[in-house]
């Protein structure tokens, strides 16, 4: 039986191999219509920054409660189960960064929330380290997605790399179930993306499963060391016209570790409009969803789920993703 994320090596295309853009390219396509989900290898980024990434994660979930507190925030720096009991009692803590772009006068690009580097050695520069090799991957990957759907290889360049951008990207924790609990409790709901691109890596632990579309059944993505879990969220169905699927997707708790991940996610420049594009429709088929602007929708997502209406309030949001 074919696996609900199949590992897909990149490596041929970044040595400039152009033999291997065919085969790579009808891979990523067809996993994204068919499951919405692969492993990527062969991506360029050592397992010690990832592994570094990892360690430095828990090291910061390990603090006392009361200094990781100091900077709680919205859509940026700490949030825990405890203070976000109003929305999920689910039993993970979150710490999300973005693109630093204070004073532009959006509050998707709204300013990092650190501690004092005495506070949690290395954490910052560690992490921002990843956030760093994971823009140049998203991009790397938007570029094998474009070709895949015949357009110009540079055609989501714009999307990707225009600095105001809804970008994202939270590391987890999540705890251990209770003994009474059992096996198999779902730490984060079922959902599909709200980004473009989600870029995940999770540790050893395991947990995240994918719906089949044709079962119905949740499918467990069994981790691999080397390999980053790649999926699309709505933005691409919407480019799409739901040729590529933004997958169901749920984490099951683990039972008696810890378990840990980062999840960058590329929504990409708030003004980019978001079209069906006409390559992927077929004689006499119409667009199914309407034109809208990457801040309208992600925007309007963030109100659906959590009803927040203030002015200033932080806008993105993919804060209960993978």
């Amino acid at each position: 039986m074919a696996s609900i994320a199949p590992v897909i090596d990149i490596s041929g295309y970044l040595a400039g191999d152009n033999s291997q853009i065919p085969k790579i390219t009808a891979e990523i396509d067809r996993a994204f219509r068919t499951t919405g989900f692969f492993q990527l290898v062969g991506h360029g980024i050592p397992q010690s920054q990832i592994d570094g990434m990892i360690q430095a994660t828990a090291d910061f979930f390990a603090l006392p409660d009361e200094t990781k507190r100091k900077i709680h925030g919205k859509m940026r720096g700490y949030q825990s189960p405890e203070l976000r009991e109003s929305l999920s009692s689910l039993a993970k803590e979150g710490f999300f960064i973005g693109r630093h772009l204070p004073g532009r006068n959006r509050p998707i690009v709204e300013g990092n929330l650190w501690l004092k580097e005495e506070e949690a050695p290395g954490f910052r520069k560690t992490i921002e380290e990843y956030f760093a090799a994971m823009e140049k991957l998203a991009v790397i990957l938007l570029r094998l997605i474009a070709l895949g759907l015949g357009l110009e290889e540079t055609f989501f360049d714009n999307f990707a790399k225009q600095p105001e951008g809804a970008v994202l990207m939270r590391v987890h924790r999540y705890h251990p179930t209770l003994p009474e609990e059992g096996d198999d409790v779902v730490g984060l709901e079922a959902h599909a993306d709200t980004s473009g691109v989600t870029i995940l890596y999770q540790d050893g632990i395991g947990g995240l499963q994918v719906k089949n579309e044709q079962t119905g059944e949740f499918e467990t993505i069994e981790p691999v060391r080397d390999a980053f879990v790649i999926n699309l969220g709505n933005m691409f169905a919407r480019w799409t016209n739901d040729n590529y699927l933004a997958a169901e997707h749920r984490v099951l708790l683990p039972t008696d570790k810890f378990r840990y991940s980062a999840a960058y996610f590329m929504a990409g420049w708030l003004d980019q409009v978001i079209e069906c594009l006409p390559q992927v429709l077929k004689a006499g088929e119409s667009p199914k969803y309407e034109t809208c602007t990457v801040e309208e929708l992600v925007t309007n997502f963030r109100k659906e789920i959590y009803d927040i209406h203030t002015p200033g309030a932080t806008a993105y949001v993919t804060v209960e993703e993978s």
